[in-house]
């Protein structure tokens, strides 16, 4: 079997693993990052693997702003108040674009916190969405006011329940990378997250 066939096993293996379809003989973290190339097509393994074995909660595909990818995730725990939540993250870079939301993450990714804190008001939001005529609208406005916090008013959402999934084409740095170098915030919070997850490089895998 050649060197590439080799990698995209064990890139099936680590997304069995990360589903869930499979239990690794090892303990490893209940998120995983998976970096590859367009030429790997990772997205497609994963949706052939969710449509075959998982019955996946929510799919996220580039997100446009941390906004909307809140609203979509506050919809997927509020619609499944029980059981474990698969969250994948697909195309997610121009979700992890900023500091701000690569900061936002790492709490939505360290398993002591456990927590999605978005500090902004969505009051204005949540009202027309409640307002609208729309069914969905109204569902939406509903689960977002579920999470809003009374005094600070922004979202906060447990995500103890959830396995995200993240899939993209932006690498991680590691925290050995950044020793030496000159203090760089953006690196540093990329860094918090690749240790908050199983991460797997399939960069090299066509």
């Amino acid at each position: 079997m050649s060197s590439m066939n080799n990698g995209r096993d064990v890139l099936e293996t680590v997304i069995q693993e990360a589903l869930g379809i499979s239990k690794p003989p090892y303990v490893v973290k209940r998120h995983t990052y998976i970096a590859s190339t367009h030429g790997a097509s990772v997205s497609k393994m994963v949706n052939d693997l969710v449509n075959e074995w998982v019955p996946l909660t929510l799919k996220v595909r580039g997100a446009p702003s941390m906004s909307a990818f809140v609203s979509q995730l506050a919809w997927g725990v509020y619609s499944q108040p029980k059981g474990e939540i698969t969250v994948w993250i697909d195309d997610c870079d121009s979700l992890f674009i900023s500091q701000e939301n690569a900061n936002i993450m790492k709490g939505a990714l360290d398993e002591d916190r456990n927590v999605l804190s978005y500090n902004r008001d969505m009051s204005t939001q949540i009202n027309k969405f409640l307002n609208s005529t729309n069914a969905h609208g109204v569902r939406q406005g509903a689960a977002l006011k579920h999470f809003q916090d009374p005094i600070e008013l922004g979202i906060k959402i447990p995500t103890d329940r959830m396995r995200f999934l993240i899939t993209g084409f932006k690498p991680l740095t590691s925290c050995a990378e950044l020793r030496g170098k000159p203090y760089n915030s953006k690196r540093m919070a990329e860094a918090a997250i690749r240790d908050r997850v199983t991460y797997f490089d399939a960069t090299d895998i066509a």
